[in-house]
């Protein structure tokens, strides 16, 4: 999915991976913040800010373990 997909989603509730996460990572909104796997947080803004390259505008997909 793309990028805007893949916002859509997540604000409504799914775990997204990408093709730069590894097979074990992923991200979901948790109140107003990203969450991961990890359990570490940060605003969408500040995760947006740093995937502007062509690559981060695709390959997204629904996280299934």
């Amino acid at each position: 999915m793309t990028k805007t997909e893949a916002i859509i989603a997540i604000s409504d509730g799914y775990k997204l991976t990408h093709k730069h996460f590894t097979g074990e990572e992923w991200i979901r909104q948790f109140g107003l913040m990203y969450e991961f796997e990890d359990g570490c947080q940060c605003g969408h803004e500040e995760f947006w800010l740093y995937r502007t390259d062509e690559s981060w505008q695709k390959d997204w997909k629904l996280y299934t373990k």
